[in-house]
């Protein structure tokens, strides 16, 4: 989930951006603040996922949401608690979960 901080501003003779908008990415199960670098300084610690709706809900507007999580623990009590949301097989509903690591499998 994005949250924006800020709007973008322009200027109003030139029409370049003077100030940029910014956002922070929150986990869309806790609310926790996941957007800050991790300790390594490589990226953050947030996992990405893609929620792709059934076909009979989908429209031209909404095709795909797009999930963080900041944890495994979390990102499996969301699939749990929104089954719903993904649909049956038939329907053409699915989620793409994040990129699983070695490590990674020990929380699943």
């Amino acid at each position: 989930m994005r949250k924006q901080l800020n709007k973008e501003e322009t200027c109003p003779t030139c029409k370049r951006v003077t100030v940029q908008a910014e956002y922070k990415t929150l986990c869309d199960w806790c609310g926790k603040d996941i957007s800050a670098p991790n300790s390594t300084g490589w990226g953050t610690d947030k996992l990405d996922a893609r929620l792709h709706k059934p076909y009979h809900l989908k429209n031209d507007h909404e095709l795909a949401q797009d999930l963080a999580f900041c944890n495994w623990k979390e990102f499996k009590q969301w699939v749990l608690k929104n089954k719903h949301k993904i649909g049956k097989r038939e329907s053409g509903g699915f989620i793409a979960p994040p990129y699983i690591h070695k490590e990674d499998i020990q929380y699943l």
